[in-house]
């Protein structure tokens, strides 16, 4: 599954909990450190966050934009690897990771820019994508254009090889209407980033 869909699928059960009232749990503030299996991060220090999800394998995060249709996701995953021997492997996989499966009828990726991370360890990248989503469900009904932004930490488990460990920070926006702070935010969100035992 390719991070497009991933986040597609995220921000569909984010929008059809908030329409059937199922009182996902709002983060309280000051944030606390959310333990996972194979890594821990602390969400936003920001007001209007919700857990979606949130078990040992998962963390899934929502808020509303400026706009019931604009939102923010933090979604994880843990998911396979394939034997690397290099940084530059893994990178090829990253890329590989982040455009794999999207339905080219619905999305045209726009932008797609995958870099080492070195502050995580040497096997870490951090990618950015932009896609169009011609055909985004609305809370406000219907579906229609928008635009996707996805900032994403993808590593390689420290004590596991044969793992990754992706953490996802996505906004969904109206065409010229993104957020000017998304990788700063990003960054603060993946600089919390520890690795934990695998069990």
């Amino acid at each position: 599954m390719s991070l497009v869909t991933l986040v597609t699928r995220v921000m569909a059960v984010s929008i059809m909990a908030t329409l059937m009232a199922c009182g996902p749990k709002q983060v309280q503030l000051p944030p606390e450190r959310s333990y996972h299996r194979g890594f821990s991060l602390v969400p936003p220090n920001e007001q209007g966050w919700f857990f979606q999800q949130r078990d040992h394998n998962t963390l899934v995060l929502a808020r509303h934009s400026s706009g019931l249709d604009e939102t923010y996701v933090i979604s994880t995953e843990v998911r396979g690897l394939p034997p690397l021997t290099s940084q530059s492997e893994f990178i090829n996989a990253v890329k590989e990771m982040a455009s794999r499966g999207s339905d080219p009828t619905r999305f045209t990726v726009m932008k797609l820019d995958v870099v080492p991370y070195s502050k995580k360890g040497d096997y870490c990248a951090r990618s950015y994508l932009m896609a169009e989503d011609r055909a985004a469900v609305r809370r406000t009904g219907g579906v229609g254009q928008m635009v996707l932004e996805l900032v994403v930490l993808s590593c390689r488990h420290p004590t596991n090889a044969d793992v990754a460990i992706n953490v996802v920070y996505s906004h969904r926006h109206y065409p010229d209407q993104g957020d000017p702070n998304l990788s700063g935010k990003a960054d603060m969100l993946f600089e919390s980033v520890e690795f934990t035992d695998l069990r």
